[in-house]
């Protein structure tokens, strides 16, 4: 019986065993299927933020590409207006200091220009600077919620341990050594041995 028990204890624990670990299993599958969904929808949105600050930087890009290309024109064109005026004032034929005082004023007029060009330009290069920077900003903080929202790779469950099978043969063990303790207790406690019966059994009787 205490054998019986002992193998018996040992199939129960071993069941235990094995229904804890598939159901830990169980449960990592599932939390990986959902972390699999959840990696995806990360990358996804991390690609969609990409794809809309380049799109952002694009359109500022080609906002200060017209700029410099409305200023490359516009400086062609005031140097054509200048060599037009200074073409008039020659063809009029007029000399001396006159047509150097018009001269002067239209090179300062050519020069003037020319300097507020250039600085539309810098405040369309700055505002391109600022503008791109906001754009990587909204970038940042975009894939910063998405990776908040972003579950953690579950860990591996640990696999719960069986029972020993070193502690099933020491109960079996255990049970045989109780069984010969107890025939032999029960043994010692008969008053009579075998031979002492064979010898306290009266002889036959001669005829």
């Amino acid at each position: 019986m205490g054998g019986l028990q002992s193998i018996a204890s040992y199939q129960q624990q071993q069941a235990a065993a094995d229904y804890q670990n598939q159901a830990a299993q169980a449960q990592y599958q599932s939390e990986m299927a959902a972390y699999q969904r959840s990696q995806q929808a990360y990358n996804d949105q991390i690609e969609a933020n990409r794809a809309a600050a380049d799109r952002g930087y694009q359109r500022e890009q080609q906002k200060l590409l017209e700029k410099r290309a409305e200023a490359q024109q516009r400086a062609q064109d005031l140097l054509i207006e200048k060599l037009q005026a200074k073409g008039t004032m020659l063809a009029a034929g007029r000399t001396g200091k006159s047509i150097q005082l018009l001269a002067s004023d239209a090179e300062r007029e050519y020069g003037r220009d020319l300097a507020n060009l250039g600085t539309n330009l810098g405040y369309a290069t700055m505002s391109y600077g600022m503008n791109t920077q906001d754009i990587y900003e909204e970038a940042k903080s975009a894939n910063n919620i998405a990776a908040s929202q972003r579950m953690f790779q579950p860990s591996e469950p640990i696999k719960a341990p069986g029972p020993s099978t070193l502690g099933l043969i020491a109960g079996i063990g255990g049970s045989a050594i109780s069984g010969y303790q107890a025939y032999s207790e029960l043994k010692a406690l008969n008053p009579k041995s075998d031979k002492q019966q064979k010898s306290s059994t009266p002889a036959p009787k001669k005829s």
